[in-house]
């Protein structure tokens, strides 16, 4: 049986992203140039974008 942190904790994962550096993921791009990133990302992933692994969920509705 999955708990309910398991089940969200799958659906988290299966977010799409760009790949980034193991850690930080795609911060230190986003850092550089927020608005760019964004809209890039955006077009290429959708209005829900995982920023870096395991931390940060960005919703661009």
């Amino acid at each position: 049986m999955t708990s309910d942190l398991s089940r969200v904790a799958l659906l988290f994962l299966k977010i799409p992203g760009p790949r980034g550096q193991w850690l930080v993921g795609q911060l230190l791009a986003y850092e550089c140039d927020r608005m760019s990133w964004l809209r890039t990302n955006q077009a290429d992933y959708g209005d829900i974008i995982r920023l870096a692994p395991h931390a940060v969920v960005v919703y661009l509705g």
